[in-house]
């Protein structure tokens, strides 16, 4: 999504489910099954994701929320941040 390109998306295991509908629900991509999916359905569906403009749109509205949001460095900072601040009140309640 980053590199604003629409998805199909197969999900198999675990959270691929979760992650494959939050992409669906955000008009990123389209969230496929395994076991309906052809041949002629896999190509529609690509074909709608490449030429929809929505799809393109979407992802290009993601990525600056993404960016506004400092990038992999500020949410490291904010990790530091709280695993300091869970470190301190843990010291706090052993004393």
């Amino acid at each position: 999504m980053l590199s604003v390109v629409p998805m199909l998306l197969f999900p198999m295991v675990n959270d691929q489910f979760l992650v494959a509908k939050q992409v669906e629900s955000m008009g990123c991509g389209i969230r496929m099954i395994w076991k309906e999916a052809t041949s002629s359905i896999i190509k529609e569906k690509a074909w709608e994701v490449m030429n929809e403009p929505n799809y393109e749109k979407a992802c290009q509205k993601l990525r600056l929320e993404f960016e506004k949001t400092g990038g992999m460095k500020q949410a490291a900072d904010e990790l530091h941040k709280l695993l300091a601040e869970w470190k301190e009140k843990k010291d706090v309640s052993e004393e």
